[in-house]
C-alpha cells in the first residue's frame, strides 16, 4: 500500500497514479479525504479544484491544507531522524554512528572502540588526520586486527599513525607522558582507540591533566 494521486477524469472512477516514494504530491492532484456530499444538506460541494477567479489556478479546499501540513511534518521528522547522532571532525557531536562510532573528548580528540583496517577510509573521510592505537596486539585473540594492518591502511590514506599500547587496568607515568607528547605533536583532529574506548579516554584525561598542571 502507498500514497496515490487521484487525477480528474471525464467520467467514472478517477484515474489513479502511484506516487513515487520520496516525492511530494502536486497540489492539483493530491488525494482528497473530503466528503463527496454535505452530510447536513445532501448537496454536493463545488468542484474540488475549481479555478480561483483571481489567478486561474486550481483552488485548494480546507482538507488540502491538512494534507500538506501532515506531509510537511512527516518530511521534517524524517530529516531530523536522519541527521541525529551524526558527527564530524569540524562540528563535533557526542556520538557519531554510521558505520564508525566515536565520541569526542574535546574539539581535537575523539575516542573509539577497536577499529578494523577497513574503517580507516571512513576515519579519513570524517576529517581525522591522526590515529592512536592504545590496544596491545593479540589482547583479543587472533580475530583482533593487528597494529601493522591498521598502520598500513592509515599510511595509504595519508593519516599519521602511532602505536602506544597500554594495559586496561592502569597506565604508567611513562605512558601518560608519551600520550601527552602525542597530543601536542600529532596532526589534529586525532582518533584514539582501544578495546572499548575507555582506556584511551582515561589516558587522554591523565595526559591532559599533566599538561595543564605544567
Amino acid at each position: 500500500p502507498g500514497a496515490f494521486d487521484a487525477a480528474p477524469s471525464t467520467g467514472g472512477a478517477p484515474a489513479v497514479h502511484p506516487v513515487i516514494p520520496g516525492s511530494i504530491p502536486s497540489s492539483s492532484t493530491a488525494l482528497s479525504i473530503c466528503p463527496s456530499t454535505d452530510s447536513s444538506t445532501g448537496a454536493k460541494p463545488r468542484p474540488r479544484h475549481a479555478p480561483d477567479p483571481t489567478n486561474g489556478r486550481p483552488a485548494l479546499q480546507k482538507c488540502d491544507g491538512y494534507l500538506w501540513s501532515a506531509w510537511r511534518v512527516f518530511v521534517s521528522q524524517c530529516k531530523m531522524i536522519g541527521s541525529r547522532g551524526v558527527g564530524s571532525a569540524t562540528q563535533p557531536a557526542e556520538t557519531s554512528s554510521v558505520t564508525l562510532q566515536y565520541k569526542w573528548l574535546d574539539s581535537d580528540f575523539a575516542t573509539a572502540a577497536q577499529i578494523a583496517p577497513a574503517d580507516v577510509a571512513a576515519i579519513a573521510a570524517a576529517g581525522f588526520r591522526s590515529i592512536v592505537n592504545n590496544r596491545p596486539d593479540h589482547e583479543g585473540g587472533p580475530a583482533q586486527p593487528t597494529s601493522e594492518a591498521i598502520e598500513r591502511e592509515a599510511q595509504a590514506a595519508g593519516l599519521a599513525y602511532t602505536y602506544l599500547p597500554v594495559k586496561s587496568a592502569m597506565q604508567s607515568p611513562a605512558e601518560i607522558e608519551a600520550m601527552e607528547t602525542l597530543l601536542e605533536r600529532l596532526p589534529k583532529p586525532v582518533l584514539g582507540f582501544c578495546r572499548s574506548g575507555t582506556r584511551t579516554a582515561n589516558l587522554f584525561y591523565r595526559a591532559r591533566a599533566k599538561s595543564d598542571a605544567r
